[in-house]
């Protein structure tokens, strides 16, 4: 067959036939395009539903947190309370047990008006009493050492007390220093204790610093 068409109108089918098959292929790629970009919103949608499913566990993980924190926190506080009943509870009764001992040690016609405590047994404990002679006071010293709740015990003062209707002296005060049986050594123990510490923490820094 042959094609008469002048080459003019060839040209144009050329063109028409290019020009469709450009818009076919810009049509398809701007569908890949519309595809693309519904996947990219799915995508971008499922990972906010994540993200806000992760903040809502990490929400719920810190609240059970804070909530076994605050158990916690009120366990201990539990536990500190029955600690120091406990311990005020222990405390009576060796004071209990102290004022037996002290009892026991107070020769006829002396009586006990003051304890001073410092809450240590290393420490000495101040004993005010009241006696109607200021020998007494020197056999309440002398009964107290001879006990065996105490090793040693000086009388730090005696001063009158009370008077009679002649103006003679009545009674005394006495206050005496009692030293804790065992506490002279307890004393030596822990200055020893302090001392090897404070050897070994200068040993550890003078190795520290020759490394």
């Amino acid at each position: 067959m042959i094609n008469i068409l002048p080459p003019t109108v060839k040209e144009e089918r050329h063109y028409g036939r290019l020009n469709r098959f450009i818009l076919r292929q810009v049509l398809g790629l701007a569908m890949i395009g519309v595809i693309a970009v519904g996947f990219m919103l799915s995508g971008l949608r499922l990972v906010k539903n994540d993200e806000d499913i992760l903040n809502a566990a990490i929400a719920d993980k810190t609240a059970s947190y804070s909530q076994l924190t605050e158990t916690e926190t009120t366990a201990k506080q539990a536990n500190s309370l029955v600690m120091a009943i406990q311990g005020l509870f222990e405390k009576e009764v060796r004071f209990s047990t102290l004022l037996t001992d002290i009892a026991a040690s107070m020769p006829l016609n002396t009586r006990l008006k003051s304890l001073s405590l410092t809450g240590s047994k290393t420490q000495p404990l101040q004993i005010v009493a009241q006696v109607d002679t200021q020998n007494l006071a020197a056999v309440l010293r002398k009964s107290l050492v001879d006990s065996p709740t105490f090793e040693s015990a000086d009388i730090l003062s005696i001063v009158p007390g009370e008077t009679d209707p002649d103006g003679g002296i009545k009674n005394y005060d006495v206050t005496i220093s009692a030293e804790f049986t065992g506490a002279a050594d307890a004393r030596a123990a822990e200055k020893a204790k302090q001392e090897a510490e404070a050897e070994a923490a200068k040993k550890a820094a003078a190795e520290a610093q020759n490394k």
